[in-house]
């Protein structure tokens, strides 16, 4: 049981790591097609700022799901093996 979980857990730090970068690619993307829009200091500043404060925010949530899971992980993934086993 104790591989099942290991496994389960590196499957779930990858995916919450795969969509953190995912998220800063999206919006430095969409960053990028805004920029050449605007005309003023002010706006460049304005958009910049609130996709870094997004993508902070989203971040430290995003690590403090990483890290309820690490602390959490036999519990987390005891219940997910039990329930599994009795939907057979």
């Amino acid at each position: 049981m104790e591989t099942k979980i290991k496994k389960m857990y590196k499957r779930d730090r990858n995916t919450i790591i795969g969509f953190m970068a995912a998220l800063w690619l999206v919006i430095c993307g969409v960053i990028s097609q805004i920029m050449p829009l605007t005309t003023t200091t002010e706006e460049k500043m304005v958009i910049m700022l609130t996709g870094v404060i997004v993508c902070v925010f989203a971040t430290a949530a995003l690590i403090g799901v990483l890290i309820h899971i690490k602390n959490k992980k036999e519990t987390l993934y005891q219940e997910d093996i039990m329930a599994s086993m009795e939907s057979k």
